[in-house]
């Protein structure tokens, strides 16, 4: 067994605050992240949520906040324990407000024995009226069975088609899978989605990765490199909380 794909709850959106369901299917030790977009026109961040890990908080995109245009804030956060119990609905309420709020989570899954090696990149569309293009902030280094997924969150409320990831040095991918992609029309408009492909098995990234779409507009792109790997020697959990890169 590899790293595998367990579920992807629906978007949940809301003007002030959003309550996504946690996923079907659970087991201990899954890995579950919770991803969430925002907009508004003064400075907006998300909060500390009991249990989980805040890994990102950033504004994405550019120009100027306004329907369908400028960037948005994007969040992301990883449970710290997962039981398999985990049932019911999580709120994120940005501080400083917000016109529009999407947040769904998603859940992956190593072998038994093995754990998550994982690494975090950011990337930003600046340029509206094109189709979207995001380049990571460095190389990530995918390599054979390894997955990439992507939380991306775009301005403008227009389906994702065609999203996929690309990177120098990788000759085979897996398919490129849309596992959630819903916009809302609420305040300034927002959209989120999760995606992935995988897993690789040819080649190892030299360059950047690149994440794209046909849609048009500003968006941003949170990547996470999954990889399953041993433990340390050390039986105690260990987490790696730098930006780029940790153990789950």
């Amino acid at each position: 067994m590899s790293v595998t794909h367990v579920a992807t709850s629906a978007v949940a959106s809301g003007t002030t605050s959003c309550a996504p369901s946690y996923p079907a299917g659970l087991q201990a030790d899954d890995a579950i992240w919770l991803g969430v977009g925002s907009c508004h026109h003064t400075v907006v961040t998300f909060p500390a949520i009991t249990g989980f890990t805040k890994l990102f908080d950033v504004a994405l995109g550019g120009g100027t906040i306004g329907a369908g245009t400028g960037p948005r804030r994007v969040g992301l956060y990883r449970k710290d324990v997962v039981t398999g119990s985990e049932s019911g609905t999580v709120t994120v309420t940005p501080t400083g407000g917000s016109d529009v709020v999407q947040g769904a989570f998603t859940a992956w899954r190593v072998a038994a024995g093995k754990i998550f090696e994982v690494v975090y990149e950011t990337g930003q569309d600046t340029v509206a009226g094109s189709a979207i293009s995001i380049t990571a902030g460095s190389v990530i280094g995918e390599t054979v069975n390894d997955y990439m997924v992507g939380l991306v969150v775009a301005a403008a409320n227009a389906n994702l088609s065609s999203q996929t990831f690309t990177a120098t040095g990788v000759t085979t991918y897996g398919t490129a899978l849309e596992h959630i992609d819903t916009g809302s029309n609420l305040g300034d408009d927002d959209r989120l989605s999760w995606m992935s492909r995988g897993l690789i098995t040819v080649g190892t990234a030299t360059a950047a990765t690149v994440y794209s779409s046909a849609a048009t507009g500003t968006a941003g792109c949170i990547f996470l490199r999954l990889r399953e790997v041993d433990p340390p020697a050390s039986s105690a959990p260990m987490y790696v909380l730098s930006q780029y890169a940790g153990f789950h």
